[in-house]
């Protein structure tokens, strides 16, 4: 930061920033987002989780000692801000909107959720819808959207997302995912690329996504944040790269860190460690805990079979990045057999009325239904 007085002497400040009462940061995951800084350095948007359970986002100027929630954006997740600092887009109801600070109503810009947004200074706004595939670009002011990268099958992407606006209009920054390699890291990358489809180049492997700010480019290497100088003119890492902050979150699920800087050099982090998913509880109907299901691992849409000795159950592998079906005996010391193979992710398990088989979906196939 600049001091200011007639020296031009540089001087760091640090502030910890507390949530809003009653609320937690809900800054990874599925539905939620890292805190943002404006880009002038101003403010900070950021989706605080109340204990009713609802996500509302917040804005918070650094010259004030609260936050206060936005209206109208409930259940708003992965904000980003205009170039202005006057707007803050989100992602709520599987629609991507925009809200002006001044107080005006939410307004949607159109019918998309996503994996992140970014809004560059000639009015466009880049995103990755909320299913795997390339990242799109549609005018703030609504309209249809359009594809602007495009997926490597050779290179086996699977995801482009958590794109990233620069300075110049007609760039940004992307991350790639690979699909199925064995590696959940292997081959994940940071990309550069323009709006009309002509440039697209590897910058390095990172494990989440990367920012630019004050000539320099920002990313994950682990739990570090590092900083390495980026000539936006030729698109070029120049020197070795060097850390700025450590043990920041890192979602390796979402390839999502928890970091954000703004152009004049203010820079917001949490810092903290997360785990995907969970065990599942055994419960009585009385609410008394009886036991635990399995391991640590991301479970989703657990059915119960009717007489209650089954349980199906979608879990999620970082390794592989597929989602396949498993049944736990639970007369058994809660064995578990695979269901589903494969690379397809298979989701929301049905049991038919007799229990002899279940139906489930695959993403981008259809129904099926097994013994």
């Amino acid at each position: 930061f600049d001091a200011g007085n007639s020296s031009n002497e540089l001087f760091e400040i640090r502030a910890l920033i507390p949530p809003p009462e009653k609320t937690n940061f809900y800054s990874y995951g599925p539905l939620a987002g890292p805190v943002v800084v404006s880009p002038d350095g101003r403010m900070l948007a950021f989706a605080a989780w109340a204990l009713d359970g609802k996500t509302m986002l917040y804005l918070r100027p650094l010259h004030e000692t609260n936050a206060k929630p936005v209206t109208g954006a409930e259940d708003a997740y992965y904000p980003f801000w205009s170039p202005d600092s006057k707007w803050i887009g989100f992602f709520a109801g599987r629609k991507l909107k925009k809200v002006d600070i001044a107080g005006s109503p939410p307004v949607t810009v159109c019918n998309e959720g996503g994996r992140g947004a970014t809004w560059n200074k000639n009015g466009a706004i880049l995103f990755a819808r909320d299913m795997p595939g390339p990242i799109y670009s549609v005018s703030a002011e609504g309209g249809t959207p359009a594809v602007v990268t495009k997926l490597d099958t050779i290179r086996n992407e699977s995801s482009h997302r958590w794109p990233y606006a620069l300075p110049d209009g007609k760039h940004f920054l992307y991350f790639c995912r690979i699909a199925s390699i064995g590696s959940a890291a292997e081959g994940d990358a940071l990309f550069v690329a323009s709006l009309d489809l002509k440039t697209n180049k590897k910058l390095l492997n990172t494990s989440a996504n990367a920012v630019y700010a004050s000539g320099h480019l920002l990313f994950m290497q682990d739990s570090t944040l590092r900083a390495q100088v980026f000539d936006e003119s030729s698109l070029e890492l120049r020197g070795e790269s060097f850390p700025i902050a450590t043990g920041v979150i890192n979602d390796r699920g979402f390839n999502l860190a928890v970091f954000s800087a703004s152009q004049n050099g203010v820079l917001a982090y949490e810092t903290g460690s997360g785990q995907a998913g969970g065990r599942m509880v055994i419960v009585d109907r009385a609410g008394k805990e009886l036991g635990m299901i399995g391991d640590v691992i991301e479970n989703i849409s657990p059915r119960l079979s009717r007489d209650g000795r089954l349980l199906a159950v979608s879990q999620y592998d970082q390794i592989s990045r597929t989602q396949n079906l498993w049944l736990y005996d639970l007369t058994r010391s809660n064995s578990r057999t695979r269901l589903t193979t494969g690379l397809s992710i298979d989701i929301n398990p049905v049991w038919s009325p007799n229990g002899l088989q279940i139906a489930y979906l695959t993403v981008g196939q259809g129904i099926y239904v097994r013994p």
